[in-house]
């Protein structure tokens, strides 16, 4: 059925829902501030690939090379928003 979700936990604390109330989105939801959605498993070499509706515009995880790539997709930082490089932030 449309809109319906998916819950794990007694209160529901993880929900995955589709909504197609206009915007068509996959959502994933925590019901805690400080709860993750992790994808993949850190034993086992696995490589995610991101894909937008315009063919060739993408992102991918490779686990084996430790690299992501971005393709033909831009990325836009807030004015107050910092990108860091390097374990200690010194480059």
């Amino acid at each position: 059925m449309d809109d319906d979700k998916l819950a794990f936990g007694d209160s529901d604390e993880f929900v995955i829902e589709y909504n197609e109330d206009g915007s068509d989105e996959l959502l994933f939801t925590c019901a805690n501030a400080n709860d993750q959605v992790i994808f993949g498993y850190t034993t086992t070499n696995l490589d995610m690939l991101w894909q937008s509706t315009t063919s060739g515009d993408t992102v991918t995880f490779d686990s084996s090379g430790l690299d992501v790539d971005v393709a033909d997709i831009d990325i836009d930082l807030d004015d107050a928003a910092n990108l860091r490089f390097g374990s200690s932030d010194d480059v």
